[in-house]
This record gives C-alpha cells, structure tokens and sequence, in this order.
C-alpha cells in the first residue's frame, strides 16, 4: 500500500512499482487468496483485483477498518475492533459474527482460521470459539447470548483429543467469567470455550 490511490506492487521483493489502488482514499488493509486481491479502503469500501492494478469495488464492509484479512475455504474472513468478524465469498455481500477478542492478526491453515487478539486470546473457527492460556485460569466470555457453551481444559496441545469439559453453561449475559479453582498440572494451561450445537 501507498499513499492515497496507489499501491506499490512488486513480483520479486526487489523491484517495486506504483500501480492504482482503484480508490482515491488511504488503504486499511489488503489481503490475497482464491487468485484475487481484495482491499479495504478507510470508507470501508471492499476492491478486489486479479492483477494487483485494475481493481474493482465489490460492496461495502458491514465492520469498522478491520485490522487484519485472510483467505482460506473460499472465503475472506476480516476481523477489527469491537469484538466483531466478518467473511464473505466475494466481497459483494458479508455475513457478521460476535467474537472474543479484537483480533490482531487471522491466518488460514489445516482447515480452520485462527485468529490472536487482546485478552491473550487464540480464536478459531468453528466449532471452537477462544483459546486462552493462563495458570490458573480465568475465563471471560462475551459472545451471542441465548446459546449453550461448555469450557474445556487441557494441559497442553499435543493432541486434539486431551480436552477436558470443566462446565456446561447457557450464556444469559456478556461478559461470562468463570475461575478454575483447581490448581493446574501445568503451567500454562489451556481453555477454550465451545459452541454447542
């Protein structure tokens, strides 16, 4: 990204090159996957590009400047501030979701997003909703209320099979905390909190 209405593209790392950014405003981020470019501009205006220099808008960002963008199963997921999340195949039309912390970085890898953020905070996509490292452990919750949620543990992450359920609850009210009173084996341990069908 450049200054307003310009990228600077380059194929090597070495040679770079002043090319359109399609929007007259300052860039927020920028992204790639599924062979396009896609752009955020500061309005919030979605451009995505095969070439990175002819670029088209494609709608409007339903969240404020997000941070981060990443690609992975089809879709461009965005994350930012107010604890909110964002994906979309094209780019045209979005769908929102609640998340967990406000994210500072999203990747795509082995099938899942993962996203880090604030609270110390590792969010992946479904069906596990944060990951949170802390000894002993201290969960805070905001999400969508009126859904059932279990908080897991785990002492490590060599397998994905060594969670253990510690509580069930119904989220009435954001945020949830909830404290482990048991001492951990290790330190740090892990919690994350699930989604329940």
């Amino acid at each position: 990204m450049g200054k307003p209405g310009t990228n600077v593209v380059s194929m090597d790392g070495t040679n770079w090159f002043v090319r359109s950014s399609g929007t007259a405003n300052n860039l927020y981020t920028i992204g790639f996957g599924g062979g396009k470019f896609m752009e955020i501009d500061i309005g919030n205006r979605v451009f995505t590009s095969s070439d990175a220099s002819n670029w088209v808008q494609q709608g409007v960002l339903p969240i404020l400047r997000p941070a981060v963008i990443a690609y992975g199963n089809g879709h461009f997921v965005a994350g930012g501030g107010l604890n909110v999340m964002t994906y979309s195949r094209t780019g045209s039309s979005w769908a929102t979701n609640a998340a967990a912390c406000q994210f500072g970085d999203i990747c795509f890898g082995n099938g899942t997003f993962v996203g880090v953020g604030s609270g110390k905070a590792i969010v992946q996509s479904d069906p596990i909703v944060w990951l949170q490292s802390s000894a002993p452990g201290t969960v805070e919750l905001s999400g969508p209320t009126a859904h059932d949620y279990s908080i897991q543990s785990a002492d490590g992450l060599t397998t994905s099979n060594n969670w253990t359920t510690l509580t069930n609850f119904t989220l009435t009210t954001n945020p949830y905390v909830w404290s482990d009173t048991n001492t951990p084996t290790a330190s740090p341990r892990f919690y994350r909190v699930i989604i329940q069908p």
